[in-house]
């Protein structure tokens, strides 16, 4: 089964946030805190499958 794009970004931000117990800071939105990533190739149009595929080569925190 797979997820819709905008599900599967609130499993991987909303979520565990909401378990955190920081619900408001992990909505991917104007004006929230984020920790920047840099994955080692582009996510911005390839398939939702192969997203989960790359790997994080940098962290800004």
């Amino acid at each position: 089964m797979a997820l819709a794009d905008r599900r599967a970004l609130a499993a991987c931000t909303a979520g565990p946030a909401h378990v955190d117990g920081v619900d408001d800071a992990a909505s991917p939105r104007a004006g929230n805190p984020t920790d920047p990533v840099v994955p080692d190739r582009d996510t911005s149009s390839p398939p939702p499958q192969e997203i989960a595929e790359a790997d994080v080569v940098l962290t800004y925190v």
